[in-house]
């Protein structure tokens, strides 16, 4: 289960940082000077600050928040040895913060983003309010209750009524790579970029990729404690209600990580042979997916930015499933395991 997980997260990873290398972020225009005169780290830094105070200017809720992430990340970079949580503190992302609150309504991509921006500033009330605007919007979501924080209790009583798991994953990627690509003139400094062999819309698909992937997975650690050993006692129906979470992590989740936490999530809690067989039929087949894109991709970077941009692109795609299985398909790739396949170890 561990490499499993751990697979899936260096993919997510990987695919950062094959379209975002951190010498190609040009501090240019944002700070007057060359970015081998900051350094790759300061470079970035200063870029992020000068897109952040750029994107604000569109003043709605989205792109406050995106604003937010990239200045936070901007002040990091050019304060090195800072944690990213110190700099929520900053006046220019609390007046963004306040302002972007006032204007989420019930915009469930907008309230994702600023439910993970107020736990990254330690600020609660904030995290629960902007998720229970999500859930207004969406009340058989359960992803705004793990993005609120909630409890694994009430998380667990959720599951046997909210039967869908969609943080918006790559609908928030699309948006923000569209925002950043808005502002051409901040990516303007083309060597850099060719030097890096990265065209501009790669460059903005890989930042926004990171900012989403800042913010985009919560933490699962709490329902996966009480969803093994002792824990499922604790409940007379915490043991049926493991299960139904993790089939809904597993089956509708919209991002990789999270499927596979739900499959664990079933293989602690059954007793079921047949959904016992069946978690193990979905192990394989990621960890199958996994492998053979980490091959399909693996000395080909360019190749995965353009993938990364067309299934961005594609409104029929809207999990990290699917993007996986769509690129299998095109390199004609079974999506299934053959029989005496064996994962690497």
């Amino acid at each position: 289960m561990r490499k499993g997980l751990l697979a899936v997260i260096i993919a997510a990873v990987v695919v950062a940082a094959a379209v975002l290398p951190v010498a190609t972020v040009a501090a240019g225009p944002a700070s007057g000077r060359s970015a081998a005169d900051l350094g790759p780290r300061r470079a970035s830094g200063a870029f992020n600050l000068a897109m952040a105070d750029a994107i604000a200017s569109g003043r709605s809720a989205r792109t406050l928040a995106l604003a937010i992430e990239l200045r936070a990340t901007g002040l990091q970079a050019t304060n090195e040895g800072a944690s990213l949580a110190r700099h929520f503190d900053d006046p220019k992302i609390v007046a963004w913060r306040e302002a972007a609150e006032r204007k989420a309504g019930m915009d469930p991509v907008a309230n994702a983003m600023l439910a993970a921006i107020a736990a990254g500033a330690g600020d609660p009330p904030a995290q629960r309010q902007a998720a229970a605007r999500w859930a207004n919007a969406e009340p058989d979501n359960i992803a705004s209750l793990f993005f609120a924080g909630a409890p694994a209790a009430e998380v667990l009583h959720a599951a046997r009524t909210r039967h869908r798991f969609d943080a918006h994953w790559f609908e928030q990627i699309h948006w923000a790579s569209e925002e950043i690509g808005h502002h051409p003139q901040l990516v303007a400094e083309r060597d850099l970029l060719r030097a890096g062999r990265r065209s501009p819309q790669a460059f903005a698909d890989g930042l926004a990729f990171q900012m989403v992937s800042l913010h985009g997975m919560p933490s699962f650690q709490d329902v996966a404690l009480a969803c093994r050993g002792a824990a499922l006692s604790a409940e007379p129906e915490r043991r049926a209600d493991c299960v139904a979470l993790g089939h809904t992590l597993r089956d509708t989740a919209d991002f990789a990580v999270a499927q596979v936490i739900g499959n664990a999530l079933v293989r602690s809690a059954t007793t079921d042979p047949a959904a016992l067989a069946e978690v193990e039929r979905f192990g394989r087949r990621i960890r199958w997916q996994m492998e053979q894109q980490a091959r399909l991709f693996g000395s080909a970077p360019d190749k995965e930015s353009e993938h990364l941009h067309r299934t961005l692109s594609d409104p029929k795609v809207h999990t990290e499933q699917q993007s996986f299985e769509r690129a299998l398909a095109e390199a004609g790739i079974a999506l299934e395991p053959p029989a005496d396949w064996k994962p690497a170890r």
